[in-house]
């Protein structure tokens, strides 16, 4: 099995995905905390699919904060570093109302609102929260089938095996 790296020079190209074929670049991460914690990054072009074929498509690029300083210092910053302003993802959202969707996500949201919803959601997850959740929840598993509205569903619990309906 070959081992594919993509690289810009000497250094591997954290913005590329092939890059990470081989695994994630620690050295290259490693580099980077210690010589350019916060640096901006370039976007390699990408061939992307959708219901119109094949295209060739390069985002903005991103800031790469490589540092539990420097993250929390760009958290505290959404005027500068901004999730929410263009997403979090390497495929920009094509429309606005794809970036409208697209910030509903906790991962896409600047501060006060990632605070305020993470603490909504945090709060689900407590073990004491859990552990009610894994014992409500069926012990095993049931057929794919389809209930009054034809809808399916499916439950989990850290405790049990997923369970479909």
């Amino acid at each position: 099995m070959s081992m594919v790296v993509v690289s810009t020079g000497n250094r591997a190209d954290v913005a590329h995905p092939a890059t990470y074929a081989a695994g994630v670049p620690y050295a290259e991460f490693a580099r980077l905390r210690r010589e350019e914690p916060v640096s901006w990054v370039p976007e390699a072009a990408l061939w992307r699919r959708s219901g119109e074929g094949r295209m060739l498509s390069q985002g903005p690029g991103f800031w790469a904060v490589t540092t539990h300083d420097g993250v929390v210092s760009a958290s505290r910053q959404p005027e500068v570093f901004s999730s929410g302003r263009q997403g979090a993802f390497l495929a920009d959202p094509r429309t606005t109302a794809d970036l409208e969707q697209a910030r509903q996500l906790l991962v896409n949201m600047d501060a006060p609102q990632h605070a305020r919803v993470r603490k909504l959601v945090t709060a689900v997850f407590t073990p004491g929260r859990s552990g009610r959740s894994a014992r409500a929840s069926p012990r095993t598993p049931g057929p794919w089938s389809s209930g009054r509205s034809g809808k399916r569903s499916a439950t989990w619990s850290p405790t049990s095996r997923p369970s479909c309906r």
